[in-house]
């Protein structure tokens, strides 16, 4: 059951159910029920790789030392506010470097920060790495033991972002000649959209796209993605839906009260760019702005100006995938917090490819706040004002 499952995911992901996500996670026989091994075996299948030794550098060289560094800072005030007083809140977070960026003010020290202006107690304890993928953090298992030790009251994840971008493999999931829902979408207008996924026998299951809330711009954006977008796109979507159901049983199997609050990012904007302003240029030298999004895009032929419609359709379904796990009405204290549009499409907003502004994070933190706050299981996605 589980390999025909599997290979269904890879070589025919429209016909994958969440009826067949379900059994995977939840299989009452151990030997049906995936684990991490089968993770990272259909991750490396979806990418033709030979193994997750190679996968990113957050725990190597200049890269692993400036995380192990920043989170050896963080935790050792997680620890000195516990030792003043045990009634801090304690959140352990698990991610990449929308938590912990080594060069700017990320995502967790906007959060610290805004916590402590408003009389918060909060103490926060970091193993998110920059540069981490998210297949190597269920491969590696630390966070069950970590959390062990911690008990914390909430949990913050992020990942994903390097597992579809990391090593340009951006390109794989693109083919413009022969995208798997080319035939869907190529001749679809914009105010046929609703109705076509809505109709469509896979992507309702993954597109919830009822209200009308895309602008014109991004529903042209989304029908081109939806046009380009390759079978491995899709197998992928499925495989991180899996992930993210595994780590949220594993955790919630022990630690049931545990609040699990989950990030989809905001649309990248593909770009070589590196100013204005000289820090920003620095920091864009120094991580080679471009070579995630706009090189990759570049060598699966897709031209600069639609590289935008490609990325806007990426992190819209993954955000996607992420809200069908919230609201799956047999889980319980997990949340999401969706980013889309608080960049505003405004290159002027981010700091490279993939990392926005602390100006972005300061106001997506201020959501973070209101999720870790809200005093109710009931799932519940936050959504960030512009």
């Amino acid at each position: 059951m589980k390999k025909e499952l599997l290979n269904k995911i890879l070589e025919s992901p429209k016909n994958i159910t969440r009826d067949d996500i379900n059994t995977l996670i939840n299989n009452p026989k151990k030997d049906d029920r995936i684990n991490s091994s089968d993770l990272k075996k259909i991750f490396l299948r979806i990418y033709d790789l030979n193994n997750t030794s190679d996968l990113g550098q957050a725990h190597k060289d200049r890269m692993g030392k400036m995380n192990r560094k920043s989170n050896k800072k963080r935790n050792h005030k997680y620890f000195t506010r516990l030792r003043k007083d045990i009634n801090h809140k304690k959140i352990y977070v698990e991610g990449d470097s929308w938590f912990q960026h080594p060069l700017i003010k990320d995502l967790i020290d906007n959060i610290d920060k805004q916590a402590k202006e408003q009389d918060k107690k909060y103490a926060i304890y970091s193993s998110a790495m920059g540069g981490e993928w998210m297949v190597k953090i269920i491969t590696d298992g630390d966070y069950l033991p970590e959390i062990s030790t911690i008990q914390p009251n909430v949990i913050l994840l992020s990942g994903a972002g390097n597992d579809i971008v990391g090593g340009k493999k951006i390109s794989n999931l693109v083919k413009i000649k022969n995208g798997y829902f080319k035939n869907d979408f190529e001749n679809v207008k914009e105010n046929e959209l609703y109705n076509v996924i809505n109709s469509h026998p896979y992507l309702n299951k993954i597109i919830n796209i009822k209200d009308d809330v895309l602008t014109n711009k991004q529903k042209q954006s989304l029908i081109y993605g939806l046009t380009i977008l390759s079978k491995e796109f899709y197998s992928l979507m499925w495989t991180f839906e899996l992930i993210y159901r595994y780590i949220i049983r594993n955790i919630q199997n022990k630690f049931p009260d545990i609040k699990i609050i989950t990030q989809g990012y905001d649309f990248p904007i593909p770009s070589y760019k590196k100013g204005p302003g000289i820090k920003k240029f620095l920091i864009n030298w120094g991580m080679n702005n471009g070579h995630w999004l706009a090189d990759g895009l570049n060598t699966a032929g897709v031209e600069p100006k639609k590289q935008q419609d490609v990325t806007f359709s990426l992190i819209y379904i993954f955000n996607e995938i992420l809200v069908s796990i919230v609201e799956d009405n047999t889980l319980h204290n997990v949340y999401h917090i969706d980013s889309r549009g608080v960049t505003n499409g405004e290159i002027k907003n981010w700091y490279d490819e993939m990392h926005v502004k602390p100006k972005i994070f300061k106001k997506i933190a201020k959501t973070y706040i209101k999720c870790i706050e809200f005093d109710s299981p009931e799932p519940s996605v936050f959504k960030v004002s512009q």
